[in-house]
């Protein structure tokens, strides 16, 4: 995956791609949920019918995730408590992906 191997993704993504994307890994790490994230312009989204989120990298590419728990934390509306989403799963990294929703 790209995500684990830095010399792919400067092979699938370009350089400066990849080297965004190392930049928007490291901030997912150091967050302790996805409120704490200012870099990339944050937005929930629905991508394959799941609540998500998308962050921007640049070039128009974005990466896509969700909620990876178990059980994943809900409000009492029944949306994603994203205040207690502490494990996310990436489900795209690539150009307009919400445009593929």
């Amino acid at each position: 995956m790209i995500c684990e191997n830095e010399e792919k993704a400067k092979e699938d993504l370009g350089e400066a791609t990849a080297d965004k994307l190392k930049s928007r890994l490291a901030d997912l790490l150091a967050a302790k949920n996805v409120n704490e994230l200012f870099a990339g312009f944050p937005e929930e989204i629905t991508f394959q019918s799941q609540p998500s989120y998308k962050l921007d990298l640049i070039e128009k590419y974005q990466i896509i995730f969700c909620s990876n728990h178990n059980k994943t934390p809900l409000l009492s509306s029944g949306n994603v408590d994203w205040n207690n989403v502490s494990y996310i799963k990436i489900q795209a990294i690539d150009k307009n992906v919400t445009e593929f929703k």
